[in-house]
């Protein structure tokens, strides 16, 4: 991406807008993935253990990851509750947001300010990961490895279900402890 140039078409996301939440179609936005995704064992265990005990304070609630991704700018869609919906454009350079857009705000509820959008973006970003949700029984979802994909890893905080076990078309399969991996990611992304 060149910067200098690139530019987000905000009104095409908000037209599309489940393709760029579901990941099933990727080409209008040029992304580019490799044949298949493959991790070792040794992988997916040093990455459990790096976020094994993480706090993740200030996150709770929300999804975030990133869409795409520069040499000076990042793109990232937000999600309060599943309900509140961003998309913004983050200057790595200032640590600003340049520009961003909401919808499916509900009636009445506050719109997140600049200032908690960027609170919440420097709070992601200290992990070092494409794609984290915490969900509101403190399940948490984590990509580690590619922009706009869905949760690879997930991290069950109780007892599972068969409703968690399915979460939004994906089926997580236990790995380790409290550990899921999910099993249909390659095949999502049309691998």
């Amino acid at each position: 991406i060149n910067d200098d140039t690139y530019n987000i078409d905000f009104k095409w996301i908000h037209r599309n807008i489940n393709e760029v939440i579901n990941i099933k179609r990727l080409e209008p936005l040029g992304i580019k993935r490799p044949e298949k995704l493959i991790i070792s064992q040794e992988e997916k265990d040093s990455i459990i253990y790096v976020y094994e005990n993480q706090d993740f304070s200030g996150l709770e609630n929300i999804s975030i990851g990133i869409l795409e991704e520069g040499k000076s700018m990042i793109i990232y869609f937000i999600s309060k509750r599943n309900e509140e919906n961003y998309i913004l454009k983050y200057n790595l350079k200032e640590s600003v947001i340049s520009k961003f857009s909401y919808f499916d705000i509900p009636e009445g509820e506050k719109i997140l300010s600049e200032e908690e959008l960027t609170s919440i973006i420097e709070n992601f970003r200290k992990y070092g990961i494409y794609m984290l949700e915490i969900d509101e029984e403190k399940n948490i979802y984590i990509n580690p490895y590619e922009i706009n994909a869905p949760p690879y890893y997930m991290k069950c905080k109780s007892d599972t279900t068969k409703q968690l076990l399915e979460k939004n078309d994906f089926i997580y399969e236990k790995y380790k402890d409290n550990w899921y991996i999910n099993k249909n990611y390659n095949e999502f992304l049309g691998r």
